[in-house]
């Protein structure tokens, strides 16, 4: 009898050191974290009524891993609960010390211009929002944070929008009102909660549509200056002027839509020229399809413009090509002088001569001759 008791102990001892070995090479540095009692952290589960049929899996926390996203992986893979979850995180974090509660849902590393930067969103994070703030510190532009948070869109990371909340802010405005006694007093009106977000719009359309479509224009310039200082400092702000018409331009030479604006001080066909220089080159009128296309959004723009509530009606339906500033004998601005696409460049100086006041005397055969030097070599879409 003794003997075969000494046989059972050796085997199990060869066993106990089998395993140990066995850790040892596996994981050299990673530990197991238990919570005391036999039973803690074990999950029982099956597939029918039979207790013989029921399956044990103890949960495992190795060393370097936060507690909830290990638990996180434990509860997904057997199907269970986040009440499960929180049960095991409240066991294990009364022997482990737990840096946070919500597991991280998704993750990767970011390479900006060779700087590695980990990019985690946690479970009920809003992911737009995350990674915002995450890469706003190091001026990533728009275009790549839409890149960014396209990888997120890609992995179906559970969100309620694709884009970031960037600044938003409750509107009051000040109402004067008389008194019987003839006193003035003032109270505050709430005009409505305008929000920015990150969707590559520019920071002051938003606010003249927010104050468009509460009749607010009146108080354009106040809330100009107390919003946007406070928005351009999240993104970028590249001008302080409204744009009346905006719309996405299919371009067809690539196939690819782009964004024309075009501002409230803008002749709407000067816009549009520029535009289409910029993507299609500066020998675009040239080609009977892009000008066709000139016509086409100049003749949407106009319609639009002139139909919103403020409206403004074209002026033009060429573009200026050319501008100078004018300046008389003495230095003192007298105009400015454009020369329009198919202009004979003596008619452009005969017209603007003709717009100035007649007390004012310039030297029209010099404004002749500099104009015919500097212009007739140098810009095209003109004539000489």
């Amino acid at each position: 009898g003794s003997s075969r008791g000494g046989g059972g102990e050796g085997r199990a001892k060869r066993r106990n050191d089998d395993v140990v070995d066995r850790r040892k090479e596996s994981a050299e540095k990673k530990r197991r974290v238990t919570t005391g009692r036999d039973d803690d952290a074990k999950v029982v589960g099956g597939g029918g009524d039979d207790d013989d049929d029921d399956i044990e899996s103890t949960f495992e926390l190795w060393e370097g891993v936060e507690p909830v996203d290990a638990a996180d992986v434990f509860v997904k893979e057997h199907g269970l609960s986040v009440g499960y979850r929180n049960a095991i995180l409240e066991e294990v974090c009364r022997v482990q010390v737990c840096k946070r509660v919500r597991p991280v849902v998704w993750k990767k590393e970011i390479n900006l211009g060779g700087q590695l930067l980990t990019a985690e969103i946690l479970e009920g994070d809003e992911p737009a929002d995350t990674l915002f703030h995450l890469l706003q510190p190091y001026g990533v532009p728009y275009p790549d944070r839409r890149k960014i948070m396209s990888l997120v869109i890609s992995d179906d990371v559970p969100r309620t929008r694709d884009v970031a909340l960037v600044f938003s802010q409750s509107i009051n405005i000040a109402n004067a009102t008389a008194s019987s006694s003839s006193s003035i007093s003032s109270t505050k009106k709430h005009a409505g909660t305008i929000t920015f977000y990150d969707d590559g719009s520019e920071p002051i359309d938003t606010l003249f549509e927010f104050m468009t479509e509460r009749n607010l224009t009146d108080y354009e310039e106040s809330l100009r200056n107390s919003v946007l200082p406070r928005v351009c400092v999240f993104v970028s702000c590249t001008r302080d002027v409204p744009a009346s018409w905006r719309g996405s331009v299919s371009l067809s030479n690539d196939g690819h839509n782009a964004s024309l604006a075009i501002l409230q001080d803008e002749e709407p066909v000067d816009a549009i020229d520029l535009f289409l220089q910029s993507h299609y080159g500066s020998s675009y009128y040239t080609r009977e399809e892009t000008m066709a296309q000139r016509q086409s959004l100049l003749a949407t723009a106009c319609a639009a413009i002139a139909a919103t509530e403020n409206g403004r009606n074209c002026t033009r339906t060429v573009p200026a090509v050319y501008r100078k500033n004018i300046n008389d004998e003495y230095g003192r601005f007298v105009g400015t002088m454009e020369i329009l696409e198919g202009d004979e460049v003596v008619d452009a100086v005969v017209r603007f001569l003709h717009s100035i006041p007649p007390s004012v005397t310039l030297d029209d055969v010099q404004l002749k001759n500099y104009f015919f030097s500097k212009v007739c070599t140098a810009v095209p879409r003109v004539k000489c």
